[in-house]
């Protein structure tokens, strides 16, 4: 944030309000019922052979019904104006892009963060989700390294069709902040 205040920016502090309850009624039942439909038809034996955390998802998928699927389309929307008040007040909205460094290869992702219980599929990127399901344009840029040298993602999001203003930010902490020749440690064995 000092580097974006170095070339400029101004810093506005004014969170987004996102229902805590978001993720359970909204996310979920618009993705997972969209996973399942989007495999309707395909041979049972190919899901069979797929991971079981992908199982889990297409099987909840199936099991929402076509209110709750309808009443996040209504919260996506109600999400989606929340977006557009703030881009009347700011012109791009900055975040971590997750909130952890890189997990373990082959797991969706993590069951806690700093000691609290987070969902594994999706409560490790509070940041992201919610960009996604509003459907903004993004973008992710190295701003630094956690204490073992793994990457930290900065995510600027911009008003619908304004991706030239993500380009020019993103040029910008580039090259007063340059990363192209960093490259975390990696594991070996």
């Amino acid at each position: 944030m000092d580097t974006l205040a170095e070339l400029g920016a101004e810093m506005v502090s004014d969170p987004t309000g996102i229902d805590p309850e978001a993720l359970e009624r909204t996310i979920k039942p618009i993705a997972y019922t969209e996973q399942a439909a989007a495999i309707i038809g395909r041979e049972e034996t190919l899901l069979s052979r797929s991971d079981l955390d992908y199982n889990t998802v297409i099987a909840r998928g199936r099991d929402y019904r076509g209110i709750e699927y309808v009443d996040a389309m209504h919260r996506r929307t109600q999400l989606r104006n929340r977006f557009v008040d703030l881009f009347r007040r700011a012109d791009l909205l900055v975040t971590p892009t997750v909130a952890v460094t890189a997990f373990a290869a082959g797991t969706l992702g993590v069951d806690k963060i700093d000691e609290r219980a987070v969902d594994s599929h999706l409560g490790w990127s509070p940041f992201s989700w919610p960009i996604n399901l509003a459907g903004l344009p993004a973008a992710t840029i190295p701003c630094g390294t956690d204490s073992g040298g793994l990457p930290i993602g900065l995510q600027l999001v911009a008003p619908w069709l304004q991706e030239q203003r993500i380009f020019r930010v993103a040029a910008a902490f580039e090259a007063a902040r340059p990363w192209l020749d960093q490259w975390p440690a990696f594991a070996t064995g």
